[in-house]
């Protein structure tokens, strides 16, 4: 019985288990097949692109396959350059719960039906005859909205605002929410895979063709590159010969993490950004010089700052409303934050410890997503119980919220920050901000007029400025007041608008 089980006759009618299609003669049926049999004989799945694509995988020793099959999947991660799981699960709602499924019915049903693998979604927004149409390209597009995807947005609604026809390109639809909103305010809306480049990465030919279908399906006239790090969409830019402007949100020279990230020193950066741009936009003057490098850049450089939707943090009063009873409320600072080492949580549970002492009315809150540094830092809260005056506060999906419950907002980065979002936020709602003499900060906060300004470490001059606010309530409104205004005029939508379509005139596209 067991030699029968083990015969295979010459000419079987069906195979007992599938091999790939170059080494068959004749394609046959296959009596059993294993779903990662199904996905490795695909050519969907590529290991060596998984892993390249996958940074945060180079450190690990795995099995692609395996990764991708057990767990990569459920994190939003593609087989491929050539199937995007979270544009397809978008797209065809009712296909499937379960990423694996998405793509097990692609493979099995489909790909044969014409189902798109890289999905092109219409946005609302009609093309506009005989405007010119400029493809946005995004580097990240998480569940957590941090300000790469916030910029995008806010770009892309300065550029609609211009009559200009929008495609956006971003490398995952797992936030369908943000998709939506993008559709909004867009032609169309492609999903594709592709990460950030690295050292030694020369694009994946997939990918760089797919970039080039899109460039020439859209008739586009230039592509926008959100940030230092894409390649695929400016290589078939290139090739292609339309224009290309990398939009520089980065300050390499004093973020090592992204540089280790990347395997590239911040001069390697620079000279692949000259080298692959027509033009450059710096969102402050502080990455505008290190654009340069000191010296006369042979590409054009224009500086055009970050812009936010200001309208439901305008809508906040100039000082929070007094609640309690006796007409008094307690000072609240508060800290948004993507909540990691380098964004100064350690700094800002120092800070609460300077006010438990000059200020123990004080009560400071942090809003961000719950990462290891915070649940770490909130361990050693928990363990001096109500005698704590920090606390964390939650995540939230409009800043306005978190505003809202703030007297004044800190930023305590160690990293020199290329612009400072939350510091903008905070002036459109009026708020003060007590911050670092650090990276492009000072271009934002005029200090005794806006905020004030502390020596990066400093946390003991941080708390004196704090309890110096809390003490002197119609000088806060003052400053708050000043920030507001000051937000409406050098970073609200149509200066910001203006000082983008000049730049792309300079780069000699015609708005």
């Amino acid at each position: 019985a067991a030699r029968g089980k083990l015969y295979m006759p010459r000419n079987p009618e069906s195979r007992p288990f599938p091999a790939p299609q170059a080494l068959c003669r004749v394609k046959k049926p296959v009596d059993f097949i294993h779903p990662l049999d199904e996905v490795q004989y695909s050519g969907l799945f590529d290991a060596g692109w998984y892993i390249t694509t996958y940074i945060d995988l180079q450190q690990h020793r795995i099995e692609a396959l395996d990764h991708f099959w057990r767990e990569g999947a459920a994190q939003g991660r593609d087989p491929g350059p050539d199937f995007s799981i979270s544009g397809y699960m978008m797209h065809y709602p009712d296909v499937a719960s379960d990423p694996r499924d998405a793509l097990l019915h692609y493979l099995r049903e489909g790909r044969k039906m014409g189902y798109e693998a890289c999905p092109v979604f219409r946005g609302k927004q009609e093309r506009l005859p005989g405007r010119p149409t400029v493809m946005l390209v995004g580097h990240a597009a998480g569940q957590t909205l941090y300000g790469a995807e916030r910029s995008l947005h806010d770009l892309a609604r300065l550029l609609m605002a211009q009559q200009v026809n929008v495609v956006i390109v971003l490398p995952s639809a797992v936030n369908q929410g943000y998709c939506q909103d993008l559709m909004g305010i867009s032609t169309a809306l492609a999903v594709l895979p592709y990460g950030w480049w690295q050292q030694g990465m020369v694009g994946a030919p997939a990918t760089v063709k797919r970039f080039q279908n899109l460039i020439q399906r859209f008739n586009v006239a230039l592509v926008h590159a959100n940030s230092l790090v894409l390649h695929e969409a400016l290589v078939a830019a290139r090739q292609l010969g339309v224009p290309t402007v990398i939009h520089a949100r980065e300050l390499p020279e004093h973020d090592a993490a992204l540089c280790d990230t990347l395997n590239a020193r911040p001069e390697e950066l620079r000279q692949r950004a000259h080298a692959l741009a027509d033009g450059l936009v710096a969102n402050s003057h502080a990455v505008a010089k290190w654009l340069r490098g000191g010296t006369e850049s042979i590409k054009p450089i224009e500086v055009v700052p970050n812009t936010i939707y200001m309208e439901p943090l305008l809508e906040l009063p100039v000082a929070r409303p007094v609640s309690h009873k006796r007409g008094r409320h307690r000072f609240t600072v508060g800290m948004l934050s993507s909540n990691t080492a380098k964004k100064g949580l350690a700094d800002l549970e120092e800070v609460a410890k300077h006010l438990q002492k000059v200020l123990p009315s004080a009560e400071v809150l942090v809003f961000g997503p719950r990462t290891a540094e915070l649940e770490t830092l909130l361990a050693r809260v928990a363990t001096q119980g109500k005698r704590s005056n920090l606390r964390y506060a939650g995540y939230v999906d409009s800043p306005a919220e978190a505003l809202a419950q703030l007297d004044v907002l800190v930023n305590l980065s160690h990293v020199q920050e290329s612009f400072g979002r939350t510091v903008l936020e905070a002036m459109a709602a009026a708020r003060p901000v007590v911050a670092y003499d650090w990276g492009a900060l000072p271009e934002l906060i005029i200090p005794g007029e806006t905020g004030f300004l502390a020596q990066l470490g400093d946390t003991a001059a941080v708390a004196e400025h704090l309890k110096w606010l809390a003490a002197h309530p119609e000088e806060r409104r003052a400053l708050g007041a000043k920030g507001r205004q000051r937000a409406l005029t050098q970073y609200g939508q149509q200066t910001v608008q203006n000082k983008l379509v000049s730049a792309y005139r300079n780069f000699g596209l015609q708005l």
